[in-house]
């Protein structure tokens, strides 16, 4: 399995850098396209790796955020047939900053056929799995960290109903796949028990928030739950720096034009 980052904050020098998140994921069947990020940049990013948009088999939208599907547009223009995996509600009135800005999905896109919906859980080819996380699998706590969704009359603080997840067994492994782990990155983990876990872990400023020991907890408590972690976007560099004192090697940080093999879950450069 090969796994190609399209989209990240940051970059390797010759590729763009952009707050989202897009991968380019090639098991031994299947080409599979990991959200879009929120502009173009994605495409061009996977010219300059060598991933072919146009063969991809199918794609996930992991949750209907703006820096993670404003893309798919244009993905549509490249690749004339692959089916989008996404909750039946990615067309939710989501809002960040109190509720002022708007950050959900761009609502031409809505009733596009390519759009499957994924309820509780879909298994498009053997040894892939698209997956939601059922509240009795939230042990701790969720927060709604300043993201809200309407419901035509009031903000409610987001549940995240509409995020899934991807998860792939090949070569004897368990990789789970997160676009911004919203749902808690304790939850899923906990929930799915990865061999890897590949995403944001929707930390960026919890230092400043919540202290360090809250994050050291996090941190603690991950590598009980063992695995390794490449983790990327949202998890806050500050955040990062501090849990790998306590990850140290399992815990590895990615950019876009990074290339990892999963056969030795070692990142290496695109």
């Amino acid at each position: 399995m090969k796994i190609r980052v399209l989209v990240c904050d940051s970059a390797r020098e010759g590729y763009i850098a952009e707050h989202g998140l897009s991968l380019y994921i090639e098991t031994a069947r299947k080409k599979i396209l990991f959200d879009f990020g929120q502009s173009d940049a994605f495409a061009v990013n996977a010219e300059r790796l060598g991933a072919d948009l146009s063969a991809v088999d199918f794609a996930l939208l992991s949750h209907d955020h703006y820096d993670h599907g404003g893309g798919i547009g244009k993905f549509f223009t490249i690749n004339p047939s692959a089916e989008v995996f996404a909750a039946d509600d990615i067309f939710g009135m989501r809002y960040s900053r109190g509720g002022s800005k708007y950050i959900g999905i761009d609502f031409v896109l809505k009733g596009n056929p390519r759009f499957v919906p994924v309820k509780k859980r879909l298994e498009p080819d053997d040894g892939i799995c698209i997956s939601a996380l059922d509240s009795f699998d939230e042990i701790y706590p969720v927060s709604g960290d300043g993201l809200y969704m309407s419901n035509g009359s009031a903000m409610l603080p987001d549940d995240f109903s509409h995020e899934r997840y991807l998860i792939l067994s090949e070569n004897g492994k368990r990789v789970l796949v997160s676009g911004c782990s919203h749902k808690g990155i304790l939850n899923i983990v906990n929930r799915f028990r990865p061999d890897i876990f590949i995403g944001g872990f929707h930390l960026s400023g919890a230092i400043g928030k919540h202290g360090e020991e809250y994050v050291l907890d996090i941190a603690r408590r991950l590598d009980v739950l063992g695995g390794k972690y490449f983790t990327l976007h949202c998890t806050g560099e500050s955040e990062y720096e501090l849990m790998k004192t306590v990850l140290k090697g399992k815990l590895v940080s990615l950019r876009a034009g990074d290339v990892l093999s999963i056969i030795d879950s070692e990142a290496s450069d695109g």
